[in-house]
């Protein structure tokens, strides 16, 4: 091989080897370059590209460690005792939600306690004594309204003893599946609560008459919500109770789910169902005849929302969790 042939080569050869040294080193900057920049959030998230989703409305809701504002109600997160799940107004008790008896239930006497508008049966009967106060406003505007004041509580709260001896009873009667149809399993009666009461009638003569909420009664019945009470056994509830029409027996819900389970025509079954899809961020609102307006919401066990600063209550609903009830006008 030529010399000259020698120094052509090395002159071509050198631009390429430059060219490549070149390449060699830009690409090595710009993958220095990707790794610091991926490694910078605001790239990472300028980077991204994700489709456009149209923003759904919801309520006007901020939250901070503590407490949770919505619509302009702050609320805070509480602890509630499990066993407190067994407690309150709004208890469901059927043949699948059994009352849990405790002593924190307050029995009041019915017969030292009433007002003048109504007789009780017996002098031993014992009732809630918030039932009792709701039972002495509702009878007293009965009175007013129609001047009778021949009805009778005849029944009130029971103890696990004394369900289990009429239920014994109806069973030897009518045989245990006809039984089960009018009077509740021991443990699985509404009378065990204090909140329940059953109605008769006594005419001038003594006689007993049973009470079914006709003729000048039914004020009691068409307008028992506004004190607080429902007829808990409805007709056209019986496949869903359980339990057969009675319109004598009345149960303590208070006023403001008295009234919207009433609006509704709903069993107390439906409306604790009802009541689970409602939360503290979306309540179910309650407007009672006096104009008096309520949140209310479900919480679970957890999870328990109340107002800040306002008038509550909460109530368990034997179930699954608590029914939390907000006056807010």
């Amino acid at each position: 091989m030529s010399r000259n042939y020698r120094r052509s080569r090395k002159k071509k050869a050198t631009p390429y080897i430059i060219g490549v040294l070149i390449l060699t080193v830009a690409a090595a900057l710009s993958i220095r370059g990707m790794t610091l920049r991926s490694g910078d959030p605001a790239w990472a998230a300028g980077s991204r590209q994700t489709p456009s989703v149209p923003a759904t409305p919801a309520p006007s809701v901020s939250q901070s460690p503590s407490s949770l504002i919505v619509d302009g109600i702050e609320y805070v997160r509480i602890e509630k005792p499990q066993e407190d799940v067994y407690k309150g107004n709004l208890i469901l008790i059927n043949k699948n939600y059994s009352y849990k008896f405790s002593d924190a239930v307050k029995l009041v006497g019915l017969y030292e306690g009433k007002s003048s508008s109504y007789k009780v049966s017996d002098t031993d009967l014992k009732i809630g004594s918030e039932t009792l106060a709701a039972l002495n406003r509702m009878f007293d505007a009965f009175y007013a309204q129609t001047g009778i004041g021949n009805t009778f509580i005849i029944s009130a709260y029971r103890s696990y003893e004394r369900q289990q001896v009429l239920y014994q009873n109806e069973v030897a009667e009518k045989g245990e599946s006809e039984a089960a149809y009018w009077v509740a399993k021991p443990g699985t009666s509404e009378h065990h609560t204090g909140l329940a009461v059953d109605l008769g009638l006594f005419d001038s003569a003594g006689a007993y008459h049973e009470y079914d909420g006709s003729g000048k009664y039914s004020w009691i019945n068409q307008y028992c919500y506004k004190y607080g009470f429902v007829v808990r056994y409805r007709e056209d509830k019986k496949n869903i109770t359980n339990i057969a029409y009675e319109p004598w027996h009345f149960r303590y819900l208070g006023i403001p789910h008295a009234t919207q389970l009433s609006k509704l025509k709903l069993s107390l079954e439906e409306y604790i169902e009802l009541l689970r899809s409602y939360s503290y961020d979306k309540p179910l609102k309650i407007t009672t005849d006096d104009g008096s307006v309520y949140n209310t919401y479900f919480c679970g066990l957890q999870n328990v929302c109340v107002p800040k600063n306002g008038n509550y209550e909460i109530s368990g609903n034997n179930v699954d969790g608590f029914i939390v009830t907000a006056k807010i006008n």
